[in-house]
């Protein structure tokens, strides 16, 4: 996966006047915060750092959004998405997916404390070749104040729990009538705020469309999570000092709608191992069980959809 061509150019287009030894320099900086679990208000101050955050993990975190909201996508296939809430929005990274995936999207609506990150991202927005993120209206909001919530179709939160503790902002915006989708990182604290989140929505009553096939407790001993694999640009390579072409974001995340989901008899929740002659799937199923299943190639059309099958792939 890419992120949009226009969002890449206009990326490399702000940075291409800082030094690329400072930008490594701002993301070591950033890298470092993260291991230690640290907010990240005095990142979003500062524009180098900006920069370099939009350089080296914008891409995998867009990644990640957009591979979740194709599988909310899935589930809800007559759902018909024209307004978006972006909530810590950062840059607007999910907006640009929703961009992308929604056809008839017309009004985004990104709450985003720092000022300076507020500022970046307009400018990216202005790059952008759709209206929805050129008239984005962008609200400076400090989300463990109270504030009046916007009402949209679709109310996205994206890398939000390290910051605050979401649980009440998510059953105020599920009082809208809106659909939820929440990522976070594929490691176990972020499995933990999404187990959490979760739970509230089934108990507000909410549908779970995805990844979940079930309602149940999760079966999952550890913890869920699915890989996002972008493209790297040769600026992201350096910054991170990668040598491989692409890089794997691994991340959790749970969907939820006021709609009944397509029924479905489980999720692939593991890579499919494809031997000659069969497929071994380890499949969440919807009785909320993992199940061990092999395909062999004498069921033919089964056997299709089994090579085909990746982690993370609906199973009909």
């Amino acid at each position: 996966m890419q992120i949009p061509s226009s969002l890449q150019n206009a990326i490399e287009e702000i940075a291409a006047k800082i030094p690329l030894s400072s930008l490594k320099s701002a993301y070591q900086q950033i890298s470092e915060a993260y291991h230690r679990g640290e907010a990240s208000d005095f990142l979003f101050t500062h524009p180098t750092q900006i920069l370099a955050y939009l350089l080296a993990r914008l891409p995998a975190t867009y990644a990640a959004v957009y591979s979740a909201m194709q599988s909310l996508i899935e589930r809800l296939p007559e759902w018909n998405c024209c307004s978006v809430l972006d909530i810590g929005s950062g840059p607007g990274t999910a907006s640009w997916a929703a961009a992308e995936l929604f056809p008839d999207l017309s009004q985004i609506t990104l709450l985003e404390k720092s000022e300076p990150m507020i500022a970046i991202g307009k400018q990216l927005a202005s790059y952008s070749e759709g209206l929805a993120l050129q008239n984005s209206h962008w609200l400076q909001q400090d989300l463990t104040k109270r504030f009046a919530l916007p009402k949209a179709d679709l109310t996205i939160f994206s890398y939000v729990f390290a910051e605050i503790d979401c649980l009440d902002l998510i059953q105020k915006t599920w009082e809208q009538g809106t659909s939820l989708l929440i990522v976070e990182p594929g490691t176990p604290k972020g499995f933990a705020n999404i187990l959490a989140a979760r739970k509230k929505l089934i108990e507000l009553g909410a549908f779970i469309a995805a990844p979940c096939p079930h309602h149940f407790a999760c079966p999952i001993a550890g913890w869920c999570h699915f890989p996002a694999r972008v493209e790297r640009t040769k600026v992201h390579k350096l910054l991170k000092e990668g040598s491989l072409g692409y890089e794997d974001e691994k991340y959790s995340y749970v969907a939820a709608s006021p709609l009944s989901p397509l029924p479905v008899e489980g999720r692939v929740v593991s890579s499919p191992l494809k031997l000659s002659g069969h497929v071994k799937l380890s499949l969440c199923t919807r009785e909320g069980q993992i199940e061990q299943k092999t395909v062999t190639r004498k069921q033919k059309e089964i056997y299709r959809r089994a090579r085909d099958a990746e982690w993370s792939s609906i199973w009909m």
